[in-house]
């Protein structure tokens, strides 16, 4: 992917998150794309791993039939195919490359049967209110869409957009990433920046094909925060449980536990308040987990240099894209991201 293709990626995901702050009131986050040549803001949204998107798996072999999916309490009734359409709408940009949209329009199916085994009822999954917003759960509407994209300002129209994902849904029908016959768990993230966490470092939970793998097309994706002592204070004085930071400002964040690749799962704050990584990288702003911690007494400066956007499990959309720009199909995207699956058409 060249620079031309990359800021309009990054300015395309950067519209859909203006989209879901401002019209599904879900908060979004500003960074500074460290390596990109225009060194611009960017939006870049991607809900982590929620147990929102978790399922049981089913009891027996034989999969329920999915026809229809009711969206909140007594709301809209969708398609499976509709659904899906709306999904990936909501979760990608207008240039996306098409074997990434249908590599998302899979997941997206993949999600629903799960979902159905253990809650659908009579052919209907209902997806409660509560659960929308959700990595697999926010759907856009056309009203949404045009309000971002109707200025074209990503490089590709709206209509096009439209076509590629109906197209990707259609060559697409049916098919979902199983493992042992069963659909998987499935997950996404923005950037995984390099590599992918796996599911035991994420939510506690070993599960053979959501494995650490390597993307090296997104290994460029760093972004950095900084604060003051004085910011970081007062960040962790209005916290729901107060703390107040005393002492040496050098000694105020310790890094306790950390992954092979750099994820964070444990630190302390302060004397006594410890925090995953998930949990610390939410109350700074931070896009990801996987972060390094310096402070210049000098400055009065934190820096957390950050690796990654998102839950860094599973799908990497960025650097999916320039693997499927150069030449991977939406089946080889898959099987990557998630090693030892299939994928099975119900």
């Amino acid at each position: 992917m060249d620079n031309i293709d990359k800021r309009n990626f990054i300015k395309g995901i950067a519209a859909v998150t203006v989209c879901m702050a401002l019209l599904s009131g879900i908060p979004y986050l500003v960074y500074i794309l460290a390596n990109a040549a225009s060194e611009e803001a960017v939006y870049a949204y991607s809900p982590g791993y929620s147990d929102d998107s978790a399922y049981s798996e089913p009891a027996e072999d034989s999969l329920k039939p999915l026809e229809r999916i009711i969206i909140g309490d007594g709301g809209a009734e969708l398609s499976p195919e509709e659904y899906i359409e709306r999904a990936v709408l909501g979760s990608l940009p207008p240039d996306a490359e098409p074997e990434l949209i249908k590599a998302q329009s899979v997941l997206v199916y993949t999600f629903l049967l799960g979902q159905n085994q253990s809650k659908g009822e009579n052919g209907a999954l209902i997806i409660k209110s509560e659960q929308l917003n959700g990595q697999f759960t926010y759907l856009a509407t056309e009203t949404e869409l045009e309000a971002v994209y109707g200025g074209d300002e990503a490089g590709k129209g709206l209509e096009e957009f439209y076509s590629a994902v109906r197209d990707a849904v259609k060559a697409t029908k049916g098919e979902y990433l199983s493992f042992e016959g069963v659909p998987i768990l499935p997950a996404y993230c923005y950037s995984s920046g390099g590599v992918t966490e796996s599911a035991e470092d994420i939510i506690g939970e070993s599960l053979p094909y959501l494995k650490s793998v390597e993307s090296l097309e997104d290994s460029e994706y760093i972004t950095e925060a900084v604060y003051t002592s004085d910011e970081l204070f007062s960040i962790f004085a209005m916290a729901e449980s107060p703390i107040t930071l005393e002492g040496d400002p050098s000694d105020w964040i310790k890094i306790l536990d950390i992954t092979g690749t750099g994820y964070v799962k444990l630190a302390k704050v302060g004397e006594y308040s410890y925090f995953t990584g998930a949990e610390l990288s939410k109350m700074l702003s931070l896009s990801s987990a996987r972060f390094e911690i310096s402070y210049s007494s000098e400055l009065d400066r934190f820096s957390f240099r950050v690796s990654g956007s998102g839950g860094l499990m599973g799908l990497s959309h960025y650097g999916a894209n320039k693997m499927a720009g150069e030449g991977m199909s939406y089946k080889e995207l898959l099987l990557h991201f998630f090693p030892g699956t299939s994928i099975d058409v119900f």
